[in-house]
């Protein structure tokens, strides 16, 4: 089965010059037409128009060529397990690259994130196209004209900070609801990251999670104590930047985590970083 985990470890290699690359020389197109099967869905999108929406199948993506600036909302969507965590990037004056977030989600399990837009280039592409030679997905958003737009309200905010004495951590303020939005805002300075939710069995303590990223750390292949293949949530934000994500998490017990290395190659959660939380 395709895990978050098994992608996160290829992402947190190819990342950092995924945009550097074929993606940002991705030239402007017109987006694809919408098949019929997703028609219901596109034409939402089209009674609400700050709501733009991406649709995912095992042979292609179908995402917005043009949007408006101000607070705009993606709502992302996938028949196909393999495909559909659809991220969004701003290509920089000085040519490098802004991660701006985008969603983890599954089959029958879609999601929406919301960003604020500026005038100029960006691009939507999809993370589990950017390793092991596949070709990349990704569609030029082009935005122009005048500003409008509301964004989502989230019920908590997950912020990814440097904890003094203890390193890279989460930090969780407001309550996390099931089926609600809730922000994610990146503060490592210098690092991108991702907030992911998997769903926890009631007991599993911070230790056992915390020798499992440890032993994953090193190279080991350790029975997981979550499912990693259940992981809902928000794609690497750029350090500075926030999102808000709403994604169909289910009450109970829950663990955030990231599958990203630093700059060492060492991954932020055998440091630590990943948290227990309670999805009311």
């Amino acid at each position: 089965m395709f895990t978050r985990r098994g992608a996160s470890r290829a992402l947190a290699v190819t990342a950092g010059s995924i945009l550097l690359g074929a993606v940002l020389t991705v030239p402007p197109a017109v987006a694809a037409p919408v098949p019929d099967s997703a028609a219901s869905a596109a034409t939402a999108g089209h009674r609400h128009p700050r709501v733009l929406d991406i649709i995912s199948t095992e042979t292609d993506m179908h995402a917005p060529a043009t949007a408006s600036p101000g607070p705009t909302t993606f709502r992302s969507m996938t028949t196909h397990e393999g495909s559909g965590w659809v991220g969004l990037a701003r290509e920089n004056p000085d040519g490098s690259a802004t991660f701006l977030g985008g969603v983890v989600i599954h089959p029958g399990k879609p999601g929406l994130f919301s960003q604020t837009l500026q005038q100029g280039e960006y691009v939507l592409f999809d993370y589990l196209y950017t390793q092991g030679g596949a070709e990349p997905r990704q569609q030029r958003l082009t935005v122009r004209g005048p500003a409008s737009g509301t964004s989502l309200k989230p019920t908590a905010t997950v912020t990814s900070t440097e904890v003094a004495g203890a390193g890279p951590r989460f930090l969780v303020t407001g309550t996390l609801r099931a089926g609600q939005p809730f922000r994610f805002t990146n503060e490592l300075p210098g690092q991108y990251n991702e907030a992911v939710l998997f769903p926890l069995n009631e007991g599993t303590s911070r230790a056992e999670l915390r020798a499992f990223f440890e032993a994953t750390d090193e190279g080991e292949s350790p029975e997981p104590p979550f499912d990693t293949s259940a992981g809902l949530g928000c794609l690497p934000l750029s350090s500075g930047q926030t999102s808000v994500v709403q994604v169909p998490l289910q009450r109970g017990p829950h663990v955030v985590v990231t599958w990203v290395r630093d700059g060492e190659g060492r991954l932020l959660a055998a440091r630590g970083q990943f948290e227990i939380v309670d999805v009311q």
